[in-house]
């Protein structure tokens, strides 16, 4: 039974450091083709709109700027105010 009670203690602390990060803003390093997590976080805020994308649903973003975008739209409306 002992390994079942160390799985558990694993479990449950895998959890509470799920849960320790909800409804924080990560910090990101974007790259290329996708991004680093530098502070743990489960969203980040766009920088046109200020609304939370969650990570899972994150696809829009600038490398050279180090934001993201919660749509393709914002992304393009961002890279339009550079040309201004």
């Amino acid at each position: 039974m002992q390994p079942d009670i160390a799985r558990y203690e694993i479990i449950g602390h895998y959890d509470t450091m799920l849960s320790s990060h909800q409804n924080r803003a990560a910090k990101l390093h974007y790259m290329p083709n996708n991004f680093r997590l530098l502070s743990p976080g489960n969203h980040i805020i766009c920088a046109i709109s200020g609304a939370q994308v969650p990570l899972e649903d994150l696809r829009y973003w600038s490398v050279a700027k180090q934001e993201g975008y919660a749509s393709a739209e914002l992304s393009v409306q961002a890279a339009l105010s550079e040309l201004d």
